[in-house]
Order: structure tokens, then sequence, then C-alpha cells
């Protein structure tokens, strides 16, 4: 382990050492990935203005069957207590560089609970469109500031974000998040990734994480290749990718498992009364099915599908992990708040016992959201509860008049 700390990477020599892991892996790895030109022409200025806190932690959990199982938390030292804090951090500092004055976006939680912190402490008036099945995410006390407007939404995922496209285009407000800052973002947790397997002398066989759009994965492969077609990383020592959806909502595992080179309509019949998580609740991800079949093909893994019976048989076994390490997953009133989490351990250990990953072999447990702060739990207050009692057209025009907007007037882009 020793030899292998002294045997530095070439690439590290341009993170910025000056800023821990633990406070902003988005400012610790800056250099780089602007030298990369992974990064937009975000101005560090702003970046830094922005950040409130984007860290993460890396430590060996459990040797599981044989195969060892590192953690990388990216929940417990990220504000809002999910990995959408680099998401809005980013967004943020990009629309602070633009002279925006407002975001509009639809979410399932994470990222509006943080693009609405993030945006409302920089001064940002931020329209969150959330679905009303996922309220409970939002009931945190730090929603509670001027400038973040929820709007819940009780129809299907796909009129929620056509509600919010829609309102944002008629009142000329710009709608996050753009698919390019997301996969930006997620580059900074490769480099993460990288640095801290060199640093435990234990260099990564896989990296497992739960996926709904797979902007992450799609983000820290990119990274990847970018450092082994520059030479800074030798191809052999990129890990393979092993990610899961709930069985209930698993189109990409659908297609992938088909060998199907798009996602098509057959492979989208989710059913949201089945969900384990309320929040992965994205249907129909093309965009990025064919970026992470390309990334499963090029580097190997694979994508797997996890249902009530796999939770159940592993659930105990992952808090298990946990507890022995002294960490503890958030609760709320409706029990653990984020089960994205659980739910890769969960597939991690059904991918040991499937021989999926062997021993001998060590991955990367991407925990994205859990172990978040705790902090007051406040009813959200929702700026407006939205139904199928009027059309699309009639909720834009009353939305509109409740927050005093002006049709093409409303904001600056």
């Amino acid at each position: 382990m020793v030899s292998s700390q002294r045997r530095q990477s070439p690439w590290r020599t341009w993170l910025d050492e000056t800023v821990p892991a633990q406070r902003s892996v988005l400012l610790r790895g800056y250099p780089l990935l602007r030298t990369l030109q992974l990064f937009p022409p975000v101005c560090h200025q702003d970046l830094v203005a922005s950040s409130l806190g984007e860290g993460a932690h890396y430590r060996r959990l459990v040797e599981h069957q044989g195969v060892t199982v590192f953690l990388c938390d990216e929940s417990s030292a990220m504000t809002t207590g999910t990995y959408k804090d680099l998401d809005a951090c980013l967004i943020t500092s990009v629309h602070r560089g633009r002279g925006s004055t407002a975001l509009v976006l639809s979410s399932a939680g994470n990222l509006g609970r943080a693009l609405a912190v993030y945006g409302a402490r920089a001064g940002l008036q931020v329209y969150l469109f959330h679905p009303r099945s996922t309220q409970y995410k939002l009931c945190g006390a730090s929603l509670r500031q001027p400038g973040i407007h929820p709007i819940a939404v009780d129809l299907p995922e796909p009129q929620v974000k056509s509600l919010a496209r829609a309102f944002a285009a008629r009142y000329a407000l710009p709608h996050v998040p753009e698919i390019a800052l997301r996969i930006a973002a997620s580059a900074a947790r490769a480099l993460f990734l990288l640095e801290q397997a060199e640093l435990h002398g234990a260099p990564l066989d896989c990296i497992a994480q739960v996926v709904c759009a797979a902007y992450g994965p799609i983000g820290i492969y990119t990274c990847l290749r970018e450092l082994v077609a520059r030479g800074l990383l030798p191809a052999s020592r990129v890990p393979r990718f092993l990610g899961f959806q709930q069985a209930a909502n698993a189109p990409m595992v659908r297609a992938w498992r088909e060998g199907a080179e798009q996602l098509l309509d057959r492979h989208c019949q989710a059913v949201p009364e089945n969900y384990l998580e309320p929040g992965l609740y994205n249907t129909r991800p093309q965009s990025t099915y064919g970026p992470l079949r390309e990334i499963l093909t090029r580097v190997g893994g694979d994508l797997r599908s996890l249902d009530h019976e796999a939770y159940a048989r592993h659930r105990d076994t992952v808090l298990g992990w946990f507890e022995a390490c002294g960490l503890q997953f958030t609760r709320g009133p409706e029990g653990i708040v984020e089960k994205a989490g659980i739910l890769t351990g969960v597939g991690i250990a059904q991918a040991i016992e499937d021989g999926v990953l062997r021993q001998g072999e060590n991955v990367a447990y991407l925990l994205t959201g859990g172990l978040g702060p705790n902090e007051p739990v406040l009813e959200l207050e929702p700026s407006l509860s939205i139904d199928a009692s009027r059309s699309e057209a009639g909720w834009l025009q009353l939305l509109g008049e409740h927050f005093g907007l002006t049709a093409r007037q409303g904001g600056k882009a």
C-alpha cells in the first residue's frame, strides 16, 4: 500500500491540493477537469461562490464472501445529503455567470432539493415542479427560504416534465438541468474514485450504482475515457460498471438484456405502485441509454433489476454493513428517506451471490444518498398544487398569474 501511494499517477498533480475532497470534489478536480475540457467555461470564482460543501468520503466497508466492498460516500459530506449537490453547484455557478435570475426544473426530489437550496442561496428564484408522490423528500427546513417555489403535480412523470418545460418556455425562464452540465459534474466523481483507490492501494475492478437516467456513470466514464486517451491512465485500470434499476421501472435493463441498440416503447413499462424508491422515476431515458450501452460494451459490466424479493433478502445484510461501521441511514416520517443507496448495496450483495462479482475483486459502492444531515422536518407548503382538473395551457396561465409573471418576459436566460 505504501509503495502504491509513492507511485503517484501524473494526473494527480493537476488536482487542487488546497481543497480537501471532503470539502468539495468539484473544486478539487476543477483544474484537471478544465484541462481535459470536460467542464463548461465556468469561472472559478463563480464556482467558489456557489459551493456550499460537495465533499465525499471513501472507506473499506466490508469483505463479503471474498469480495471487498469500498464505500464511496457521496452523501454525508454533501450539503443536502446526495451527490446531486455536484449538479446543483455547477448549474448554479454557470447561471450565476450568465446573469440568470431564475431557474425552472422538474425533479422527483433530490436534484430539486439541491438546486432549490443552492439556487436560493445564490439569490435565484427556483420554480420546482415535483410529483406529489415524492413530496416527503422535500420536507426539510432548508427549503423554507425566500425564492423557492415548490409546485406539487399529481400527474404522471411525463406530464410533470412537460409542464415544467412549457412553463419555462412561456415565461422565458431557463430550464435546467442541461444534460452536459450533469455529465460534467459527475466527471469529478471519477477523479475522486481513482485518487482514493490509489491511496488505498486497491485498484477497482468494478463500480456499482443504482441508475435512473444514468447521467452519473456517463459522466464518470467520460472522464475515465479522456484520461486513457491522453495517456494519463492505462486502459487496464478502468473498472467495469454494474448498474441496477428497480424492477418496476427498469427500461434500460430490459433493453440491455434484449440486446437492443435503442430504448423502445416496449422497454418503458413502469408500474409506479410497485416502486421500491419513488425517486427513481424516469420512465423514458432514451437519450442516455445509448451512451450507457456503449460504456458497458467498451469496459464490460452489466445492468440488473432488483425486485421486492431481492430487497427483502439482502436489506438487513446491507444495513448490517453500515451499522458495523457506525453509520446510520437518515430516517423521516416515512422511514428511510433515501432508499437508492440501500438498493445499490442490495444489488452488490445479489451480484456476489450470483457470481457476477467474484472472490478477490474490489468493488466501489457508490452511495449517492442516505447518510445526509438531519434537519428539522416541516410539512411542505406547495406554492400551487396541480392535478388533472385543468389543461396544461390552463395551468400555465394560472401559474403566471400566481407568480406575477408575464409571458416571454418572466426572466433572463
